[in-house]
């Protein structure tokens, strides 16, 4: 969705290695889904809308740059959250019961509502 708005309307095509290591991420994701922890699949969903926006981001205007440094940095703290989740879960439910995901999910909230604004300013 994020590369054809892209092209859409920044109106200019994505670089041949960019669609190589999206490829590249697109089999590293199916051998995630096939052979290792499913929970890992988030990073990789991830690192494709974020190859895909610094693919372009030359073309942005001043004030997406902005929002996609923000965007970026929630990214780092939802992956940091999803990680301390799926590796401290049990710890903290034992220490306290308390549904930590939602951490998570306020957080992806925000990602994606600034994610949405920032593509609303791109038309």
């Amino acid at each position: 969705m994020i590369l054809f708005a892209n092209k859409i309307l920044i109106k200019k095509n994505i670089s041949n290695n960019t669609i190589l290591l999206l490829f590249f991420i697109i089999i590293v994701d199916l051998y995630i889904l096939f052979n290792t922890d499913k929970s890992l699949i988030a990073f990789t969903a991830f690192s494709i809308p974020t190859i895909i926006i610094l693919s372009y981001y030359n073309n942005y205007k001043k004030n997406i740059k902005r929002n996609i440094h923000i965007i970026f940095i929630l990214l780092i703290i939802l992956s940091i959250l999803l990680l301390n989740e799926k590796f401290n879960c049990n710890a903290m439910m034992a220490y306290y019961v308390f549904p930590y995901h939602i951490f998570v999910e306020i957080m992806g909230l925000l990602l994606f509502t600034i994610l949405a604004y920032t593509f609303l300013l791109l038309e």
